[in-house]
C-alpha cells in the first residue's frame, strides 16, 4: 500500500463510528481514480459506513454575495479558515484545459477567489474544487458537510447507495447504506444531484455544479 493510501485508511479509520468488519474497500479506476466499491455482497438497505465530518460549515444568507452562496462554497470557506489535514486527500476536479467543464469551473472558482480578498487565490480555487466534487448538503440548519470515506464514491444516476446526514445536533454524522444489491467488486455509487428530475437537466446541473459530462444511460 502506497504512503498516500495508507494515510488515508489511517484517516478513515479515525473518522469512522461504524466497528466491525469492513464492507467496503479502496480501488483505483481509470478516469476515475480512487473509487468505493462493496468487499462483499450487499443487500439492499445495508450500513456500509458511518463516518464523523471533517468539515460542517453553515449556507451563507442569501444577502451574501453570489459567490459565497451554497454548500460547496460555505465549506471552502471553513477550508480557508481553519484548514482540515485530511481534507488534503481528497480529489478536486480534472478538466481538460479548455473544455467546457474547466470553463465553467473557473468561473464559479474566479468569483469565489474575488469574494475571498484575504485569502491566497489560488487556494481558494483548490478548495472550492475539493468542496465542489465532495461535499453532502444538508437542511435544517442548511449547510454543507464534507467528510472522507463518503467523498470516495463515483456519481451514477442509478445509484447503488446514498449518503444521509445526521442532525445538527447530533454532529452531522454521514451514513453510506446501500439502496438496492450491490455485488462484490461493483461500485458504490451515488447521485450527485436528484435522480427523478429529467436527463437534460440532470446533466445541465452536473455540469454547472461539479464540472463533468453525465454519460449515465438513464
Amino acid at each position: 500500500m502506497d504512503s498516500r493510501l495508507s494515510s488515508l485508511h489511517s484517516a478513515i479509520s479515525l473518522a469512522s463510528v461504524a466497528p466491525g468488519p469492513l464492507l467496503w474497500r479502496l480501488v483505483s479506476k481509470e478516469g476515475f481514480g480512487r473509487v468505493l466499491v462493496a468487499a462483499c455482497d450487499l443487500p439492499a438497505g445495508t450500513l456500509v459506513c458511518s463516518e464523523r465530518p471533517l468539515v460542517v460549515a453553515p449556507v451563507a444568507a442569501a444577502s451574501s454575495p453570489a459567490a459565497l452562496r451554497g454548500e460547496a462554497q460555505a465549506v471552502a470557506v471553513a477550508l480557508l479558515e481553519s484548514p482540515v489535514e485530511a481534507a488534503a486527500l481528497l480529489c478536486s476536479p480534472a478538466h481538460g484545459e479548455g473544455s467546457a467543464e474547466a470553463v465553467a469551473f473557473d468561473v464559479a472558482a474566479d468569483a469565489f477567489a474575488a469574494a475571498c480578498p484575504s485569502h491566497d487565490s489560488a487556494t481558494a480555487r483548490h478548495w472550492l474544487g475539493v468542496a465542489s466534487v465532495n461535499v453532502h448538503a444538508a437542511e435544517r440548519p442548511a449547510r454543507g458537510v464534507l467528510g472522507l470515506l463518503t467523498s470516495m464514491m463515483q456519481h451514477d444516476c442509478t445509484p447503488s447507495a446514498h449518503v444521509t446526514v445526521g442532525s445538527e445536533a447530533g454532529g452531522s454524522l454521514l451514513s453510506l447504506r446501500t439502496c438496492r444489491d450491490v455485488a462484490q467488486g461493483e461500485p458504490l455509487s451515488i447521485s450527485y444531484v436528484v435522480s427523478y428530475q429529467p436527463t437534460a437537466d440532470r446533466r445541465a446541473q452536473l455540469l454547472s455544479q461539479h464540472g463533468f459530462r453525465c454519460a449515465c444511460h438513464r
